[in-house]
């Protein structure tokens, strides 16, 4: 599993960078491309339940969260990588495992 920081000074996985492209059809393609290739499976899930932290546009403030890349793919429209997390892996688009960081949005 391979991690990258970010501008925000926090790491992100290949699949969180992959979640949030904003070609969806080329996102879905590389999302099963690396999944696939995890063959251990407590990798594959650590993967998928890992959170990194990203800034979203709430009704135009800025809110830091920390999520996981099914979340991050629902917020870009990538409903291929979605489907594609929930059908072949399990993921439930319903976990809690997102969170926002702070109590005060940020104005944009």
């Amino acid at each position: 599993m391979e991690c990258f920081e970010s501008t925000e000074r926090c790491c992100k996985s290949s699949l969180h960078v992959i979640a949030a492209l904003s070609n969806g059809e080329q996102a879905t393609k590389l999302c099963g491309q690396l999944l696939r290739r995890i063959v251990n499976a407590r990798n594959k899930e650590c993967l998928l339940n890992m959170r990194t932290v990203q800034e979203f546009d709430r009704g135009g403030q800025k809110v830091d969260a920390r999520v996981a890349a099914i979340h991050i793919a629902a917020y870009n429209g990538n409903s291929g990588v979605v489907r594609l997390l929930c059908q072949e892996y399990g993921v439930d688009a319903n976990c809690s495992t997102s969170e926002t960081i702070e109590e005060e949005p940020k104005k944009a």
